[in-house]
């Protein structure tokens, strides 16, 4: 029976809805720390850099049509680089959830005054985590419906932002190009709020169209992403300033709205600021769950120290022990590394490095079939992967010395995955060699 296609239209919004998420209420703040008001032009900045990575990635995937794991497109590599892959995957996602809950600290005590997350952060966080940690052990299906509200309920910041900016314009803000230089400092942390793109990559092979409607779909929403992003970035500068900006972040612009009735605004500001933390909390659980489901797919085919106890599942067909590990790592985080700057760092580098397999991987398979027509397209993709780690880099530390330092816990969690992969080939390898005896 033939595979029943979607339209391009259901691409481009399946693929934007993978996209927005909490990185636009988190990434304006930090973006205008480095740029200032020419800040908004990262989003499009990184849009034109990172094209080339997304079409590489939408590439790979038909060329492994089987593969249902993004790191499995590195196994034309080898055992170890599918590792690698699979392992700075993960590492790169599972630093986004405490850059996210930060974010969810910083509405709870800025916009609804309360100061529990701020005098008792350690507690918060862990009470936050245990939630998520919960919800991911309870059927997928109970929790769908809910999401599906909350992808709906994030738009509203967005778009109320974009609608009420015309009456807020503010001819005073300057756009000085003269300092357009800082906006690379931007590329890192505006990345942050595309990631995701490659959850439909696999869908390749679904799309109406051919190659031809996968590139109009990925294109379309990849652009109309950075076009929204913008315009609420835009919005968000003539309605607080740059300064305000950096230092007060996005879910306090409702203050600056020159609202007289002290009802009306502490209504407005409830209601927005509750609608952001929930994006938080949900892009947060979001993240958790498809990464949840990454370490076990390595479990199940024993990529890890313990995989045999690692695979097993509640009655919902939840990873118990996975749950708990990540639910450690995650906390561990938040307790030695809460910039948010650095944190988005070690997504960027984490992701990157899986990015770079992948590329490999597509380069060893356009050659094979000797598709050297697409081949360019490849090598632009290393050169964006390159940047995005070059400015990440930069943004981890005023000197080499202060970045390396930061750059440990990172490096470390890396490291320590990869010996746990040698002593577990080990082990296999003596079993294999025991059950032949």
């Amino acid at each position: 029976m033939e595979q029943k296609k979607i339209s391009v239209l259901t691409a481009i919004l399946m693929n934007a809805n993978i996209m927005i998420g909490a990185g636009i209420f988190i990434g304006p703040t930090m973006m205008a720390q480095k740029a200032g008001n020419l800040s908004f032009l990262g989003w499009f900045a990184v849009a034109i850099v990172f094209l080339p990575v997304v079409w590489s990635v939408t590439q790979v995937s038909q060329y492994f049509p089987r593969s249902n794991t993004f790191y499995s497109y590195s196994q034309s590599l080898g055992s170890t680089a599918t590792f690698i892959t699979a392992w700075t995957y993960f590492i790169g996602y599972i630093s986004i959830i405490p850059i996210q809950l930060i974010g969810f600290s910083e509405v709870i005590h800025s916009q609804f005054k309360l100061e529990f997350p701020k005098q008792h952060p350690v507690i918060f966080y862990g009470i936050t985590i245990a939630a998520l940690a919960l919800l991911n052990l309870i059927s997928l299906e109970k929790v769908s419906k809910l999401q599906n509200t909350l992808t709906i309920l994030k738009l509203i910041p967005i778009l109320f932002v974009i609608f009420i900016s015309f009456f807020y314009w503010n001819p005073n803000l300057q756009i000085d190009l003269s300092n357009i230089s800082t906006l690379k400092l931007t590329l890192p942390l505006a990345l942050f709020g595309y990631l995701g793109f490659e959850s439909c990559s696999n869908m390749s092979n679904s799309i109406k169209g051919g190659r031809k409607g996968v590139s109009v779909a990925i294109l379309t929403a990849f652009l109309g992403i950075a076009l929204i992003y913008s315009l609420f970035h835009f919005g968000i500068l003539h309605i607080m300033g740059q300064e305000k900006l950096a230092t007060l972040g996005v879910p306090a612009f409702v203050y600056f709205l020159n609202i007289k009735s002290a009802a009306s605004l502490n209504l407005l500001n409830a209601v927005l600021s509750s609608i952001i933390a929930l994006c938080y909390v949900s892009s947060a659980y979001g993240i958790f769950v498809a990464n949840s489901n990454v370490l076990h797919s390595m479990a199940k085919e024993n990529l890890l120290l313990f995989s045999s106890k690692l695979k097993k599942t509640t009655k919902n067909n939840r990873p118990i022990i996975i749950t708990i590990v990540k639910s450690i790592i995650i906390f561990l985080i938040l307790v030695f590394v809460q910039n948010k700057i650095i944190l988005t760092s070690f997504c960027n580098l984490g992701i990157i490095i899986a990015f770079l397999f992948t590329l490999v991987s597509l380069s060893k398979m356009q050659l094979k079939n000797k598709h050297l027509s697409q081949f360019p397209i490849t090598l632009l993709a290393f050169g964006s992967n390159g940047l995005i780690i070059y400015y990440s880099w930069i943004n981890m530390g005023a000197n080499n010395i202060i970045r390396l330092q930061n750059l440990v816990p990172l490096m470390a969690i890396i490291l320590i995955g990869i010996i746990m992969f040698k002593m577990q080939t080990k082990r296999t390898q003596k079993h294999i060699i025991k059950s032949k005896n």
